[in-house]
């Protein structure tokens, strides 16, 4: 007996197992239909069922996988906060630079008021003598 793509019976002559086929090439063509990728254009539409198995993207416009983007998201992540230690770090290096600075200010600020102190005291000495 010959037998269809899907596996099932033809009979000739009968004609209620042609339309058993007929029958059933139209639930598998409806199911394909409702269960398929729909394409339209350059877009696939999965009708809100899933699609497994997605490798990860080669070129810019490839579709990526959930643990593609969560793992790409894990690693902006990890460099955000890196460069914000970094910064932070950088950010407490030109604190300490500057107190050292204001101290360094402070002394000379220091020494010139002695040396001043000094002029004017032989200056009024020098005036007096």
């Amino acid at each position: 007996m010959p037998i269809n793509k899907f596996g099932t019976l033809l009979k000739d002559g009968g004609g209620s197992n042609t339309n058993q086929h007929y029958r059933y090439n139209a639930l598998v063509r409806n199911y394909v239909r409702d269960n398929a990728l729909c394409v339209t254009s350059t877009d696939y539409d999965a009708r809100s069922c899933k699609i497994k198995h997605v490798a990860e993207p080669l070129d810019d416009d490839d579709a990526v996988n959930k643990q593609y983007v969560q793992q790409n998201l894990q690693i902006l992540k990890n460099e955000i906060v890196e460069l914000n230690n970094n910064v932070q770090q950088n950010v407490q290096n030109l604190k300490d630079q500057l107190n050292e600075l204001n101290k360094k200010i402070e002394i000379l600020q220091s020494s010139l008021q002695v040396v001043v102190n000094t002029l004017r005291n032989k200056f009024i000495r020098g005036e007096q003598n």
